[in-house]
């Protein structure tokens, strides 16, 4: 009868760590973070305008990280219609190895994802 109790409690204790590792938490980014370590971004759409052509709205910075972007939307301008006129970088990623930027949509800029070094 021990044996089984025990059995029941470590099948019961598996299935919780199991869900607990099952809900990651969903980061919401604002213009400017730097994300250092690997995350899952809320899906939405994220208006980071009037960016000058040195500023990045994202900078991803640090080694064996892997940022799903959910199918969140970044975008840079709000006209489309004129390309031409768009500015910025919408991601750089500065430095770093093993970095996996997934299911990401990032429009409006002059250049969408930039990686250096």
């Amino acid at each position: 009868m021990t044996l089984i109790f025990k059995m029941i409690f470590l099948l019961t204790l598996l299935m919780q760590v199991t869900a607990v590792k099952a809900q990651i938490k969903e980061t919401v980014i604002h213009k400017g973070d730097t994300i250092t370590h690997s995350i899952k971004v809320k899906k939405g759409i994220y208006y980071f305008e009037n960016n000058d052509s040195l500023t990045p709205s994202l900078i991803i910075n640090g080694d064996n990280i892997t940022i799903d972007f959910n199918g969140a939307i970044i975008k840079g301008s709000k006209n489309m219609k004129e390309p031409d006129k768009f500015s910025g970088v919408g991601i750089i990623i500065k430095k770093g190895k093993d970095i996996i930027v997934k299911n990401a949509i990032v429009n409006g800029f002059k250049v969408a994802v930039m990686a250096k070094n």
